[in-house]
């Protein structure tokens, strides 16, 4: 299952947990609600017919992938496998470096994850 949770405002080592004291866990229906995120989990194989509904679903066509395992990062000390899938529609964003703290899109991402 998936845990995710409140970040506390430190500048350590950004591999570190960044649990507030005491944690404050958020639900998956929370993240969707606040920021939008959805959560399958799915077999990971390539045929995955569950994957292949969501994506016809809802109109996605373009995915990235990222492998998070000892193998494939260097000085990865965790013994977790993650894999995780970014589907999207036609990728139509613009980059903004940071730190752009007032840029319009910042500022409106904040004020719904605070509510």
């Amino acid at each position: 299952m998936v845990r995710a949770w409140i970040l506390n405002e430190t500048a350590e080592d950004q591999r570190l947990p960044h649990m507030t004291d005491p944690p404050q866990f958020v639900t998956l229906e929370d993240l969707k609600a606040k920021v939008g995120v959805l959560y399958w989990k799915l077999s990971g194989e390539p045929d995955d017919s569950q994957l292949a509904k969501i994506r016809a679903e809802r109109g996605y066509n373009y995915e990235d992938t990222i492998d998070v395992a000892p193998d494939k990062l260097p000085d990865y000390d965790n013994k977790n496998y993650i894999k995780a899938i970014r589907l999207l529609g036609t990728p139509v964003w613009t980059a903004i470096n940071r730190s752009c703290e007032n840029h319009p899109a910042r500022i409106n991402y904040v004020q719904k994850a605070a509510s």
